[in-house]
């Protein structure tokens, strides 16, 4: 972790790997996560939640991209921080690994409402498991809300896994971005697009829509 360097990764300082005082010391957030910030501040606007967005795709094609390419394993809201300019910063990479030579991995990990289904099967699978949570991290971004909000894990995880359950957009999302959530969540891992594709999804929409804007 100390050797990332990316605006939009939570920086490492410095750690303390003596016992018992074993710790961390990472930049400053003030405004605490994601998750804290869509369900507390009232000012957040379009423009900051495509800003959210963006920003984490930013951050994971970083990731995905480095030589070599890590793969992030719990990628959920409360694990991206915002700084005092309501910038993402990717955290917590207490489950994240190096992608291994053979291309895919098996076991479970991270949190089941954001989990893939071939993560939640204990299937091998490769970054496009990153890429499924970050779907539901777009969907929370659109409606502020928690993921299979009423079901207990045991049920959101077998209805992904046996019946394809997904979070229900709401009509009121801009179809760019349900289009988007909906190709991050396919069932298929190589149905999926990239963050480099992503990335660049998300530059051309923010293209057109200001260019829109400018019309009116």
């Amino acid at each position: 972790m100390s050797v990332l360097r990316h605006a939009n990764i939570c920086r490492l300082l410095g750690a303390c790997m003596d016992p018992p005082n074993r710790c961390l010391v990472v930049e400053l957030l003030p405004r605490g996560s994601l998750w804290g910030v869509l369900r507390t501040s009232r000012s957040i606007d379009e423009a900051m939640r495509i800003g959210f967005i963006n920003d984490t795709a930013k951050g994971m094609s970083y990731l995905h991209n480095f030589q070599p390419p890590i793969l992030h394993r719990d990628l959920k809201s409360p694990n991206l921080l915002v700084d005092r300019h309501y910038a993402i910063k990717i955290s917590d990479f207490g489950l994240s690994r190096v992608k291994a030579h053979v291309q895919t991995m098996t076991g479970n990990c991270g949190t089941v409402q954001w989990m893939a289904p071939e993560v939640l099967g204990n299937q091998k699978y490769t970054e496009k498991a990153d890429v499924f949570s970050f779907g539901i991290v777009i969907w929370e971004c659109v409606t502020g809300e928690c993921p299979y909000d009423g079901m207990t894990q045991i049920q959101a995880a077998l209805g992904v896994l046996n019946r394809n359950l997904r979070p229900v957009v709401p009509k009121t999302c801009p179809p760019f971005l349900a289009q988007l959530m909906k190709a991050c969540w396919a069932r298929q891992p190589e149905l999926r697009p990239s963050f480099l594709q992503i990335v660049s999804a998300l530059r051309d929409y923010s293209i057109r829509k200001s260019m829109e804007e400018h019309k009116q």
